[in-house]
Order: structure tokens, then C-alpha cells, then sequence
């Protein structure tokens, strides 16, 4: 994806990592036999699911539509 933004004249990026509430929810975040001091296997168990979340400024309209273009020629429509 930043490749394909970097061609439509995108110069930074802000990159965060993001759980949907949905996925959150039907997780084991919220255990409650969860002990109140985990040791390292009891953290190891849980894998957290996480996307990332992609934010830039572009100038103009006209780079908005060529971002949303590189876009979906990486993810689809």
C-alpha cells in the first residue's frame, strides 16, 4: 500500500495499529479468569489481532483520487 501511494505523490504517512470494536469484543481481551499478575505464558496464549490504520495530508483533490485509485488497485473495490 505505501508503495502504491508513493507513486501518487504521497510523502508521509502516519501508520497506527487498530482493533475494530467488533473483533475486540468476541477476543479474549476482556477475560476474566485472566490473573491480575500474568506470568509470560499466560500472555503468550492471547494473539492479539490487530490492522493498521494508514493516515496522510495530500494538497489537492486531484491526489485524493489518485490515492483512492493506488487503493484499490492493491486492496479491490
Amino acid at each position: 500500500m505505501l508503495s502504491a501511494w508513493e507513486t501518487t505523490g504521497v510523502s508521509g504517512v502516519t501508520i497506527l495499529p487498530s482493533t475494530g470494536l467488533q473483533r475486540l469484543q468476541s477476543s479474549d481481551a476482556f477475560r476474566d479468569d485472566m490473573p491480575l499478575i500474568p506470568n509470560l505464558e499466560d500472555l503468550m496464549q492471547y494473539k492479539e489481532k490487530t490492522n493498521r490504520t494508514l493516515f496522510t495530508i495530500v494538497p489537492s483533490e486531484a491526489i485524493v483520487d489518485k490515492v483512492v485509485d493506488a487503493t484499490q488497485g492493491v486492496v479491490g473495490d
